[in-house]
C-alpha cells in the first residue's frame, strides 16, 4: 500500500496511517505473524520495491542445503535480523530503502536504516546462528503467545530473548514441543540459572527420556524447591494436569 509518494503534495493520510498501525499493534503478538509488516521510506517506485523484497527473499540455506524463501519482511524475522545479520549485509538486503520501520512483538516502533557500504566491499555472509534462529520461528511465537495468555509482561527485545532461552531449551536435549516451551517459559520469567537446580534436573533427565514431561515434573516439586526457582523472578510457570486443560497458556502457580 502506498501512503505517499514524493510527488503527492500535503502530508500523508493521518487516518489511513491510524489504520496501519493500529492493524500492526493488534496482530504484533499473533500466532501466525502480522498483517502489517512495516513502513518503508524510499525513492524507488512501488513497483521497483516489490520487485526487490521478493527477489531479495530467495536466499540460500546453509542449514537445509537448499533455496528457500525467508520473508524477512515480517517484523519478528526483522527484529531477530537486527540482532543477528552483519549490518553491512543487512544494508546491501534493504538496497534502495532508506528506512524501514516496525512495531515489535512488545509494541515499540523500530527503525532499521542502512549503512554505508562500499559497492566494492565483499560480500558478507550469513551466520549459523542467524539461519538456525530464523528457523525456530514458529516455536518462538508458540512461547510468545504463552507469554501473553498467562499475563506476562512481553520484555523489551523479546525476540532476541525468545530465541535464546529456546536455543537453550534444545541444548538440554529436549525435544517435545510442551516441554520446549515450558522450559523457554520459564527461562523468560524465572532465575536464569532455575534449570540448574539438582531438583530440576532430575525432571530434565525425566523428559529427555519421555518417561515424564517437565512440566509435570516441575509441578510436583514441593514448595520449598519451587521458590528456590522463583528467586530472581516473579513466578514459576506449570502446566494445569488436569484432562480438561492441555492447552497452552500455562497455568502460573
Amino acid at each position: 500500500m502506498l501512503l505517499r509518494s514524493p510527488r503527492d503534495r500535503g502530508y500523508v493520510d493521518e487516518a489511513l496511517l491510524d489504520i496501519t498501525w493500529n492493524g500492526a499493534q493488534r496482530r504484533r503478538a499473533s500466532i501466525n505473524g502480522a498483517y502489517v509488516c512495516g513502513w518503508l521510506v524510499t525513492q524507488a517506485s512501488l513497483k521497483e520495491t516489490a520487485a526487490q523484497l521478493r527477489a531479495n527473499t530467495l536466499m540460500h540455506d546453509p542449514l537445509r542445503r537448499k533455496q528457500k524463501v525467508l520473508p524477512l519482511f515480517e517484523p519478528h524475522r526483522m527484529a531477530l535480523a537486527i540482532h543477528l545479520a552483519p549490518s553491512q549485509w543487512l544494508s546491501r538486503w534493504m538496497g534502495g530503502i532508506s528506512s524501514w520501520l516496525f512495531v515489535d512483538a512488545c509494541g515499540q516502533l523500530r527503525e532499521v536504516t542502512p549503512t554505508p557500504v562500499e559497492a566494492t566491499a565483499a560480500s558478507v555472509e550469513l551466520t549459523h546462528e542467524f539461519w538456525a534462529a530464523q528457523g525456530r520461528l514458529r516455536r518462538a511465537r508458540e512461547v510468545l503467545m504463552a507469554l501473553v495468555k498467562a499475563e506476562h509482561m512481553i520484555p523489551v527485545d523479546c525476540e532476541i530473548k525468545i530465541d535464546q532461552a529456546l536455543s537453550l531449551a534444545y541444548s538440554q536435549g529436549l525435544i517435545e514441543t510442551e516441554d520446549v516451551i515450558f522450559f523457554a517459559l520459564n527461562q523468560l520469567t524465572l532465575s536464569k540459572r532455575w534449570y540448574l537446580h539438582p531438583s530440576v534436573s532430575d525432571c530434565l533427565a525425566r523428559a529427555r527420556a519421555g518417561d515424564q514431561a517437565l512440566a509435570e515434573g516441575v509441578e510436583a516439586l514441593s514448595d520449598e524447591v519451587l521458590d528456590e526457582l522463583v528467586e530472581g523472578g516473579d513466578s514459576i510457570a506449570t502446566r494445569n494436569s488436569s484432562k480438561e486443560a492441555r492447552e497452552w497458556p500455562v497455568k502460573i502457580r
